[in-house]
């Protein structure tokens, strides 16, 4: 095997390696928040008025992000609260799109009294839908770390297969 090649290869690997983990680890990062956030939940249906609809508009990358934000109170066990997650798969960046931001804002106006979904072990935690659905988003992180660990796993046999053991 010429020496090229070698030098090739563990370049490869090891870039391959490196935007594996780049990009994975933040992805699979924000779905186990998701998950544990809202995945052990214990949820109990409550009545709730949302008392704050509106759009704010970011700009990231280059681009623009529409949320709709939507915040509501609710009373659990004597106590007042107030959330402002309207579901675990809505991301706080929003939309790129205007309209499906608007739409969240149209179909939760103030004052509009809504079923929310508190969460019996942790009263702070609140959301309007509760289903946490994965998407492409946690796909591509799951794909990106079985590829960093393939990745790695040629690496290491590469190594070991030419002595290159430091």
């Amino acid at each position: 095997m010429s020496h090229a090649f070698a030098t090739t290869y563990l370049v490869l690997s090891l870039a391959m390696l490196a935007i594996s983990l780049l990009v994975s680890i933040p992805i699979l990062r924000s779905t186990w928040r998701s998950n544990k956030q809202f995945g052990n939940a214990s949820w109990k249906r409550i009545s709730a008025e949302v008392i704050r609809s509106n759009l704010e508009h970011s700009f990231l990358y280059g681009k623009n992000f529409h949320a709709p934000v939507i915040e509501y109170s609710f009373e659990h066990l004597g106590k007042k609260y107030k959330s402002s997650i309207i579901s675990p798969n809505i991301h706080k960046l929003g939309f790129r799109d205007k309209s499906e931001a608007e739409k969240w804002v149209q179909l939760l106006p103030v004052g509009a009294l809504v079923t929310a979904y508190v969460d019996t072990n942790n009263p702070e935690t609140a959301t309007l839908y509760p289903t946490l659905h994965f998407g492409w988003a946690d796909v591509i992180g799951a794909v990106l770390a079985i590829n960093g660990l393939m990745a790695l796993f040629l690496l290491f046999q590469f190594i070991s297969r030419h002595g290159l053991w430091l």
